[in-house]
């Protein structure tokens, strides 16, 4: 999950766990989410750059960002590593 503030509240995109995957939602209290829409293909463990000025639409900004990355065909059973992601738009 990442959470970032929007408006006078906090949005997030929700990757596992429960009937919230893969959704995007946003709190105006920032405690009662409601989903606004679907994430896919959303990286293990990421974590999104975004300029200090969020603008006024919640994706405002979010170019790229960083994620865990798991390589199991490593000879000693796997690895991993940190990769840079871009999103498309």
């Amino acid at each position: 999950m990442i959470v970032w503030p929007y408006q006078e509240g906090m949005a997030i995109i929700q990757k596992l766990d429960g009937p919230e995957i893969g959704t995007v939602q946003y709190a105006p209290d920032g405690f009662n989410f409601e989903i606004m829409g679907s994430a896919k293909h959303v990286p293990d463990a990421f974590g999104v750059y975004r300029p200090e000025k969020a603008g006024d639409f919640p994706t405002y900004g979010v170019q790229w960002g960083l994620c865990h990355a798991l390589n199991w065909d490593h000879y000693d059973g796997g690895w991993n590593h940190i990769r840079r992601f871009d999103i498309k738009k």
